[in-house]
């Protein structure tokens, strides 16, 4: 697909474009440009992270709810390309030469593409971003959080981040405990409660991630201060 011309990561760029839309529109709508929030759950809190990595500012403070790029970050081209390659299988598009592909993928019914591939479990894999030195452009990890050495302009521009959590969200975590609480059960104990340890301590490593940003955690708590 790069070499036919069509950059990675389309849906953050859309997503980009649409902030910077705002920034100059948005004063016609009785806006103020310069007080702008964004707001993602899931996926959503995914790409909101993922604009902070953003040398331009695109908004004033954002809320992450169940979500991070530590949740699910970019992945380096040997994983997408494998989850490519996986989705063109399922589509029935792998024997053919690359520039048929191509042809066939940008001509196919964006409906009947998206049924495909959620039917066949390849959906949630070829939405990972892939790191591509600019929307993304680094992999991101527990270490180089930890250590300090990943770069986040957003510390810059972005004034503060509020982060919650969705209780049974359809997340990685969320479904790996009550997976293991289901094989296990642990005596006394409710999925819901392993399901908020494991989000608590996520929450202190998104805490490392986006140090620098003042932050207010989601909830009663919150609410009481707005």
């Amino acid at each position: 697909m790069k070499e036919a011309g069509y950059l990675p990561n389309n849906g953050f760029r859309d997503q980009r474009t649409a902030l910077l839309w705002l920034q100059k529109h948005i004063g016609g709508f009785g806006g103020d440009p310069d007080n702008i929030t964004l707001m993602g759950e899931s996926a959503g809190a995914v790409s909101t992270a993922v604009h902070l990595h953003s040398e331009q500012p695109l908004f004033k403070r954002a809320m992450l709810m169940s979500g991070s790029t530590l949740l699910k970050g970019p992945s380096p081209m040997a994983i997408t390309d494998g989850n490519y390659q996986m989705a063109l299988k399922v589509l029935g598009l792998d024997s053919l030469a690359p520039q048929e592909r191509i042809q066939k993928l940008v001509s196919m019914d964006g409906q009947q593409l998206r049924a495909t591939l959620f039917e066949n479990g390849v959906a949630p894999l070829v939405s990972i971003p892939l790191v591509d030195g600019d929307l993304c452009p680094v992999a991101i990890d527990f270490k180089s959080v930890m250590d300090g050495s990943l770069s986040l302009p957003g510390r810059q521009w972005c004034e503060s981040v509020l982060l919650g959590d969705c209780a049974f969200d359809v997340s990685k975590t969320s479904s790996r405990v009550a997976r293991e609480y289901e094989a296990d059960k642990p005596s006394g104990q409710h999925p819901r409660t392993a399901i908020r340890q494991e989000e608590s301590r996520h929450r202190e490593d998104v805490r490392v991630f986006y140090q620098g940003l003042s932050f207010r955690r989601s909830g009663q708590q919150a609410a009481n201060s707005l």
